[in-house]
């Protein structure tokens, strides 16, 4: 399972203006990405214990922020590669080293995946935004089970033409001072 970070709703409201942004920019058949989700690590330890889900690197990390601070912030510029047709906005996560002292593997490449573009596929590099989301200190974090719907790899590798469900277990609200 992968440990997510899933934006505050004014967050996810200013990604969904980038979509759109992305869609008059990037030509015809841009397809927008959901959930706007950036994931920070992944487990293997998530057990069912009567029926319920739980995580011990998932409360350890819940423990240890209660007193955390700092920002989620954004760059400026969107990442397009022309290879995969995808469109990335990159994420600062200001506590990484505890979600590895929490046990879990930490992803070294984080970012939002805001979508693909279908058509031509010759944007490659960096695209600069108009507005991006403010920096935030409320976010809740959860773990993400995802299952592709026919061949093909979840998030954050996912092509269009392979679609997968998702579920979130255990999420929680985290305010950082």
């Amino acid at each position: 399972m992968d440990l997510v970070l899933l934006p505050h709703h004014n967050t996810i409201s200013s990604l969904q203006k980038l979509q759109t942004e992305l869609r008059q920019t990037s030509g015809k058949g841009f397809l927008a990405a959901y959930p706007l989700v950036c994931v920070l690590g992944h487990t293997d330890e998530t057990v069912a214990v009567r029926g319920k889900l739980t995580c011990k690197p998932h409360q350890i990390l819940k423990d240890m922020l209660k007193d955390a601070d700092g920002t989620i912030c954004f760059t400026n510029q969107i990442e397009a590669d022309a290879k995969s047709g995808t469109f990335h906005l990159p994420v600062s996560v200001p506590f990484m080293d505890m979600i590895q002292a929490a046990g879990f593997r930490p992803e070294t490449n984080l970012r939002i995946l805001l979508g693909f573009q279908l058509s031509a596929r010759e944007n490659a590099g960096t695209l600069h935004c108009q507005e991006l989301p403010a920096p935030s200190r409320s976010f809740r974090l959860a773990l993400m089970e995802t299952k592709p719907l026919s061949a093909g790899s979840p998030l954050p590798e996912a092509e269009p033409a392979t679609p997968f469900s998702w579920k979130f277990h255990l999420p929680f609200w985290v305010k950082l001072r």
